[in-house]
């Protein structure tokens, strides 16, 4: 589906794109005015290094977020930039000065993705500030074009977002489509019997967690432009953006509820083609949303549809041949799990027509949006920017506070060993660029918080740095022209702000050509700078792999408080699953389960997940002695994804064995006693995770029986409601099927939570504890390779 052709059509349209365009000429149009026009290199070159500190920050978001952040910015940076330049004549002084700021800036991960970037741009500003030594005087007046720069860069930019419209809106939401569409071809394999599940999960958790991060910063602008007023409330631009929103929503959450025991499923119709029809018809509804996406981001109606009626045509036809042959009397779970599925690709095909339509400007006028709620300020993600936040983190137990002083390290020890390097070059006489402000940018651009991240980091610079060199050569080799240099410069400019999050390898590449660039025009036909910019990454990768291993927060300090929140998560989706719906039950009760409840507990389960997983592969990336239980904590990564299916596809189906006060008490017992497991592998896991056993360790130890005997006697309330499902007949659409239904959702769920609560007991028991329990494993593990 994603072959050359359309990735390049996602790249054209993308906000990566049209943010790289405007970053370029925000930053680019204050040199060239004040240096091309009025022949003030010094001032303009200030000016460029203000605008670029604010053009870092300058992310997709709100109009008016986007505008504090890049205020807020413009005056740190400026102070960043006016302590720098009055420190540089003395080097003791300025050795101080930038490794404090460098631990006062770094602390500002604790703020969030926001802070950091903040963080990031004043280290930028003040690294650029450090090229060479001026007086005091000199250094305000660098400070104050500084200062200019960052207000024209903060203006230019507020006045293209505003006559842009809803342009990064409609680019966001694509990005979620496209995310969406990669999620559901992710799913095609499980129904392909050629194919290998482990490899099958192992391609949906990452994309699953890709979803939710993509789907929440496309939640956070459509719900930030919900109308308030009547006149914006009919806008259909507005409207259809709100509805495309939430029909992508509703069919994740389609998708989801569509798991299955896949082995089960794959014995039972080995020699049927119902399975093959069901590859096909997520294959085609993955390519039909992603042009639904490129229409989105393009802003212009679908010309094109392929929906998927011969695929439901063809599986309705097997599934008439399977009821002739006694398929639902011989395996009647692998029944009920087959109209699941065709159930959930019927409403699927609904969601996707519905979002057809609404890319089409002449169709007829889509549903009144929903108006302004403050429930709805529940589903926007929030970076609280407080004193106290940064105060609690002034602890060596905090990662903030680690990264702060590892990245210190780090820098200073660049500026000295820029240092030490310029001396010995003019002892023998050898002219340089002065290199200390390129090694320190190296090293801030490397470094992340986390060991993984900082590691591959290394590796893309590094080689981007290299190519770029040697790119860069070869074209002044072939021309001089400045003209023609220029305008590499400027294209250089704009891929590398683009590609910096699809491409980040990519990305330096272009960013070395714009600096060896850059160097060319100071001085022209040297080629002297080109090798200086390969040593400086060099030495900058060195000092980075060295200062990683300074206080390092390694990824196991903080998985199980990451795996406990996605229990938690599914916990509190479980509770919501079985809360009464809202109006079957007296006004006044406080927990129902209403549209709003279950979004919200959908959406937590979401991030805690991708939380999780992001934090298991980088785990999987760091030295193999810092790993703990990686084979529990994987299977429990599958538990956890297993469960949320499971829950979202019984949520809809309570409904089906009558009133709340209508429901067995047992079924209620169930649920509270998944419930009380569910709490016991949370709390399981606010232990710290233990080290190697000695050897002399004693026999292995047994998950606790108690709690998951009780489970398996509760259990027994499902046999009144599989009483109720022997007259079911045959036919999928009679209120007994859903009956039926959820007996097998349900059993799916107790063994799921029984899975969980012996995987976090294998992660606390500690290797070699309890190693019958990856051998009893049905579904396949997942293993990240490197």
């Amino acid at each position: 589906m994603d072959n050359t052709r359309t990735s390049v059509k996602k790249f054209i349209y993308s906000q990566y794109l049209s943010n790289g365009v405007r970053q370029s000429i925000g930053v680019f149009l204050p040199p060239f005015v004040l240096i091309g026009i009025f022949d003030q290199a010094v001032i303009g070159m200030a000016a460029a290094f203000g605008a670029l500190c604010v053009a870092t920050i300058d992310q997709p978001g709100p109009h008016q977020h986007r505008l504090n952040s890049m205020l807020g910015c413009v005056v740190l940076g400026t102070l960043a930039a006016l302590i720098t330049g009055v420190s540089t004549s003395w080097p003791a002084l300025l050795l101080a000065v930038v490794v404090l700021q460098t631990f006062v800036f770094g602390m500002f991960s604790a703020f969030g993705r926001k802070g950091g970037l903040i963080g990031f741009a004043c280290l930028l500003l003040m690294t650029l500030t450090l090229h060479t030594a001026v007086t005091p005087q000199a250094a305000m007046w660098h400070a104050l074009a500084t200062l200019c720069g960052g207000i024209w860069y903060t203006a230019f930019s507020t006045l293209a977002g505003r006559l842009s419209g809803l342009r990064q809106e409609r680019q966001a939401l694509a990005v979620g489509i496209f995310a969406t569409a990669e999620y559901i071809e992710a799913k095609a394999p499980f129904y392909d019997v050629s194919q290998d599940l482990p490899t099958a999960y192992r391609a949906l958790v990452p994309r699953q967690s890709a979803l939710a991060e993509k789907q929440q910063a496309a939640r956070d602008l459509v719900l930030r432009i919900v109308p308030r007023n009547a006149v914006e409330r009919t806008d259909r631009e507005r409207v259809r953006l709100s509805n495309l929103f939430i029909d992508m929503v509703d069919l994740q959450e389609t998708m989801l509820a569509t798991y299955t025991d896949y082995d089960v499923l794959r014995h039972a119709l080995a020699d049927s083609d119902l399975l093959l029809f069901a590859r096909d018809a997520l294959r085609k509804l993955a390519r039909e949303i992603d042009e639904i996406g490129m229409a989105v981001a393009s802003n212009r109606p679908l010309r094109r549809s392929a929906l998927i009626k011969a695929e439901l045509r063809a599986m309705e036809y097997e599934t008439v041949l399977l009821k002739k042959a006694g398929f639902p009397q011989s395996q009647p779970e692998a029944w009920v799990v087959v109209v699941q599925v065709l159930r959930r690709l019927r409403t699927a095909a609904r969601l996707v027509a519905r979002m057809q339509q609404h890319t089409q400007r002449d169709a007829a006028a889509p549903e009144q949006l929903m108006r302004a709620d403050n429930a709805l300020t529940q589903f926007i993600s929030r970076d609280e920017i407080s004193l106290k936040r940064l105060t609690t983190n002034l602890t060596l137990r905090s990662s903030h506070m680690r990264y702060a002083l590892r990245l210190s390290l780090a820098v200073g020890a660049g500026l000295l060993a820029a240092w030490g390097l310029e001396m010995g070059a003019n002892h023998l006489g050898i002219a340089t660029g002065g290199r200390s402000d390129w090694v320190i940018l190296t090293i801030l651009v490397i470094m992340k918080p986390g060991f993984a991240l900082s590691w591959q980091r290394n590796r893309w610079r590094l080689a981007g740095t290299l190519i770029g060199c040697v790119l860069a050569i070869v074209l002044m080799h072939f021309t001089q022209d400045p003209v023609t240099l220029l305008c590499v410069m400027l294209l250089a400019s704009i891929l590398s702000n683009s590609l910096v999050v699809v491409a980040y390898m990519a990305s330096s590449v272009f960013n070395t050509i714009l600096v060896l660039l850059a160097f060319h025009f100071l001085s022209p036909g040297s080629l002297i700078v080109v090798g200086e910019r390969a040593i400086d990454a060099l030495i900058a990768s060195l000092l980075v792999w060295m200062c990683s291993y300074f206080l390092p927060y390694w990824e196991n300090r903080s998985i199980l408080p990451l795996a406990r929140a996605a229990i938690a998560a599914n916990r509190r989706f479980l509770e919501v699953c079985r809360m009464p719906p809202a109006g079957t039950v007296p006004s006044g009760i406080p927990e129902v389960r209403n549209d709003m409840t279950w979004r919200l507990a959908r959406r937590d389960v979401h991030a805690a997940f991708g939380n999780f997983a992001d934090a298991f592969y980088r785990m999987m990336l760091e030295p193999k002695s810092k790993r703990i239980a990686t084979l529990h904590l994987n299977d429990l990564l599958v538990q956890n994804h297993m469960l949320a299916s499971q829950i979202a596809s019984t949520g809809p189906l309570m409904n089906a064995i009558g009133e709340p006060d209508q429901q067995p008490a047992e079924l209620k017992r169930l649920f509270l006693a998944m419930e009380d497991t569910l709490v016991q592998a949370e709390e399981r896991l606010l232990q710290p995770a233990p080290g190697p056993q000695p050897a002399d360790a004693g026999p292995a130890a047994e998950p606790p029986a108690a709690r998951i005997e009780s489970l398996h006697d509760i259990s027994r309330a499902l046999e009144p409601l599989a009483q109720r499902t022997q007259d079911a007949g045959e036919d999928p659409g009679a209120p007994v099927f859903e009956t039926a239904h959820l007996t097998y959702q349900l059993r799916q769920m107790i063994r799921t939570v029984q899975r969980i609560h012996d995987d976090t007991f294998a992660v606390q028991a500690g290797p070699g504890v309890v190693p019958e329990l990856s051998a009893q494993r049905a579904e396949p593990l997942i293993v990240p390779q490197r």
